[in-house]
Order: structure tokens, then C-alpha cells, then sequence
């Protein structure tokens, strides 16, 4: 359904590289560099045990192209359980937010090694009359949290 979604909504290539399969194991096999990855990563209400290992985002960080960007949907079943999530992420990626969800208890991560852009530029693209979708992104970017480096 995720898939589906993406294609239907935000991909704008007609033969976008996909893949559906453990995150953890494709990112250790592939040898391919990605402009964005998406991580779906949580299953029921748990987040696997990779999330919480620096080499988890090493991995991901060689997998990146220097521009890229991961979006980690998450799980965090506490407080403490985020922290230990973006301590472990933080090692390898200096730009990092997170977007909360009105309607429910996933957070998405946002990682990159490069200044990610302020609400106020998000909101003017979303704003572009000729985007590649017509869904209105204001109040997921309005829920977008920074995370200065100092605060991890």
C-alpha cells in the first residue's frame, strides 16, 4: 500500500528504484548511492533493534549520495527509547528534525548531512502551482521539529 502511494502521489519518475525488503539487510548488500531514502521501519509498535546501533546509520550514511536525505518512519515506544535513537543517528548525520503526527504515535526522522530546509522554504514549495501533487503538506510541515546538535 506504501508503494502504491508513493507512486501514485510523490514519484515523479516513471521507473523510480524500489525496493520492499528488510532495510537493514538491503542496506548492507547493496552497493548503490541514494538521493532519498524512505525507511518504513517499525512493525506493529515496536521499532527494530537496528534503529538503536551506530552502524545502522554508518551503513546508511555510505548509502547516501552527499546531498541525500533518509526519512525513517518510527516507533519510539518512549522518550528515552527517541534519545537513544537520535544519539545513535546523530554520529553520522549533523542536520537531522522530526515530524509528529496529530492523529498518531509514529514520529518520521528526518537525517542528512547537509542544512535541511527551514519550514518557511517547505511551505513556499508546497505552495507552487505546478508541484507534482496536489496534497497540501502545511500542517505535517508545521509539525516539523529541528533538532539542534546541542539538545542530543
Amino acid at each position: 500500500q506504501i508503494i502504491d502511494m508513493a507512486k501514485r502521489y510523490f514519484l515523479s519518475s516513471e521507473n523510480p528504484n524500489i525496493f520492499h525488503q528488510d532495510a537493514e539487510g538491503f542496506i548492507k548488500s547493496t552497493n548503490e548511492r541514494y538521493d532519498i531514502i524512505l525507511c518504513d521501519i517499525f512493525y506493529q509498535q515496536q521499532s527494530p533493534d537496528c534503529v538503536y546501533c551506530p552502524n545502522f546509520y554508518q551503513d546508511l550514511n555510505e548509502k547516501m549520495s552527499e546531498l541525500g536525505t533518509i526519512f525513517i518512519n518510527l516507533f519510539p515506544e518512549n522518550k528515552e527509547n527517541l534519545m537513544l535513537i537520535m544519539r545513535a543517528s546523530r554520529q553520522c548525520f549533523p542536520h537531522s528534525a522530526l515530524i509528529e503526527f496529530n492523529s498518531y504515535q509514529n514520529v518520521v526522522l528526518i537525517l542528512s548531512k547537509v542544512t535541511l530546509p527551514t519550514k518557511e522554504q517547505l511551505i513556499s514549495s508546497n505552495s507552487l502551482p505546478d508541484k507534482p501533487t496536489h496534497i497540501c503538506f502545511e500542517e505535517h510541515i508545521n509539525n516539523i521539529h529541528y533538532v539542534p546538535k546541542s539538545d542530543i
